[in-house]
Order: C-alpha cells, then sequence, then structure tokens
C-alpha cells in the first residue's frame, strides 16, 4: 500500500504544480484528484496482477469506453441535426 501510495503521490503533486501556475482549472483540479482517489486502492490488486490477466483488463476496459465515445458522438450529432431542422423549419 505504501508503494501504491507514493505512485499516486507524483501525479497529485504534478497537478498541484500546474494548478498553481493555472495551467489546469480548479474544476479539473478536483476532478481529477478524485479520480486518482477513487484509483488508489485498486493499485494493489493491478500491482498483483499477472501480464495477462492485466492485458485482459487494459483491453476490456479501452474497449468499452471507445463504444462510449462512439455512442456519446453519434449522439451530440443526432442532437445537431435535430436543431438544425427545427431551426429550419421554424424560418
Amino acid at each position: 500500500m505504501k508503494l501504491c501510495s507514493l505512485l499516486f503521490l507524483l501525479p497529485e503533486v504534478i497537478l498541484a504544480i500546474a494548478l498553481l501556475f493555472n495551467q489546469v482549472s480548479l474544476t479539473d483540479f478536483w476532478q481529477i484528484s478524485l479520480g486518482l482517489l477513487v484509483l488508489w486502492p485498486l493499485a494493489p490488486i493491478v500491482l498483483r496482477m499477472k501480464a495477462r490477466a492485466l492485458f485482459v483488463v487494459i483491453a476490456v476496459v479501452s474497449a468499452i469506453l471507445l463504444i462510449a465515445f462512439v455512442l456519446l458522438n453519434v449522439s451530440k450529432k443526432d442532437i445537431q441535426k435535430q436543431e438544425a431542422s427545427h431551426v429550419s423549419s421554424g424560418q
């Protein structure tokens, strides 16, 4: 657990320095810090995984995120098309 704490301390320090130099907003700082806090207890599990299991987990998570981004992009385009058709029909 100490190793995991050290692994997550470095990004927090870099993030705090970036916040001091106005490279990230305060909202971004809190969102990233919260994400690191959520991931921190999972780090020992990930570090103990075998390489094959870790690869499978990373591949599955990446596929889920890719599908979610594609679906989000498609839904945004549909909303933009609907708004454009409402604007053109209203004129």
